[in-house]
């Protein structure tokens, strides 16, 4: 059995001879250090070399995607992964570096420093302009809804999928792209309360463009989309049942229907405690499978095969806590806990809760990698 059947049969309710194993985030630095060599990761710290490289002009660029898509092929390889995705890039150029970490950007919402943390190696907004107000929110969501081509996805990321699919085809399975939340920004929220209506209005937008996505992908040869967006802390959702009920399920719906209707199966990602929503993200829209399960914020994985039969559960390793802190014996009898508890039922992909990040405890991770293989 190939990494593609054992992904398919998963998804179809069948137990495979083993667990299959799905990374979507790692970090260079472990990359590195299980390829034994400097390599690019696909997580938060590969944006600063996209930034560094795009801003050198094309050729530099062309050499980063290439060297990336060596890097991440090794990787495959060398964990054996069972599906494989196109990384989350920023398809941006920044307007010129500020200082060695730094990056300005330039984009409709106005300018926005991004910059490089040695320490944690993440990349992330340092400043933004946007702040709280809705009145500039209002204007660009009409904007868009009056003035949007629909194009959805860079021109880059169908590039790397069809690289995916020509590379891993044959013997893994190509998970697609798929995006569909209300931001987690303040001004988005407070629009959520002011505006619901608009809200409501630009996520059907969004949807629409999402099923078209949806449906070149699977028209590539994609079964599976990565998608959802995160919608809540550890304390909860970030807005009431209710208002997702309004505001966002009627689109959620229509894009798992697209791929259902193209025999294709939906992973909603979240982090947080979602235990409020599931009935909404797994009867009602009818995802699935739950992906960036958070375990620290108490999604465990036991309880939700419990409640959650039918469910494929992707994931099994806190990443923000077990596998930075544990000792590699904590790590795998974790694994063996969960393989013991999960496998002999099918529906569960093996991975950390999120993304492998610098100070992972490889040793453990890889041998809890043997543990539940």
């Amino acid at each position: 059995m190939n990494g593609r059947e054992r992904i398919l049969l998963t998804f179809q309710g069948g137990i495979p001879d083993k667990a299959p194993v799905f990374e979507q985030s790692v970090a260079g630095a472990v990359v590195s250090e299980i390829l034994g060599r400097p390599a690019l990761g696909f997580a938060s710290d590969v944006h600063y070399h996209e930034a560094q490289s795009r801003l050198a002009g094309a050729s530099a660029y062309e050499d980063f995607i290439g060297r990336w898509k060596e890097d991440y092929a090794a990787f495959v390889r060398a964990l054996d992964m069972d599906m494989v995705a196109a990384p989350w890039f920023l398809w941006e150029t920044p307007v010129r570096r500020l200082d060695e970490f730094a990056f300005l950007y330039r984009n409709e919402d106005g300018e926005y420093v991004r910059s490089y943390d040695p320490r944690s190696q993440t990349f992330s907004l340092a400043r933004a302009e946007c702040g709280v107000d809705t009145n500039a929110l209002r204007a660009k969501i009409k904007k868009t809804l009056r003035e949007d081509n629909g194009q959805n996805y860079d021109g880059g990321y169908w590039a790397l999928l069809k690289w995916l699919i020509e590379t891993f085809g044959n013997e893994r399975c190509v998970a697609g792209a798929s995006f569909f939340a209300i931001p987690m920004r303040a001004d988005w929220l407070k629009l959520l309360l002011e505006d619901a209506g608009l809200v409501r209005e630009y996520l059907d937008f969004v949807a629409e463009r999402d099923v078209d996505a949806i449906r070149k992908q699977a028209g590539m040869g994609v079964r599976v989309f990565n998608g959802g967006g995160d919608l809540a802390a550890n304390s909860g959702p970030l807005y009431s049942p209710a208002l997702f009920r309004e505001v966002a399920l009627p689109g959620l719906k229509k894009i798992i229907a697209s791929a259902h209707s193209r025999d294709g199966f939906y992973i909603y990602r979240t982090d947080g405690d979602i235990r409020a929503m599931e009935d909404l993200l797994f009867e009602e829209a009818g995802a699935d499978a739950y992906g960036e399960i958070d375990i620290d914020a108490g999604m465990d994985l036991i309880e939700l095969r419990r409640r959650r039969p039918q469910l494929v559960l992707w994931g099994g390793l806190a990443c923000g806590s077990l596998l930075l802190n544990g000792a590699e014996r904590e790590i795998v009898n974790e694994a063996r806990r969960l393989r013991n508890a999960l496998h002999s039922g099918g529906r569960w992909i093996f991975a950390s809760s999120n993304t492998l990040l610098p100070g992972t405890n490889i040793r453990g991770y890889l041998a809890a990698l043997r543990e539940v293989r």
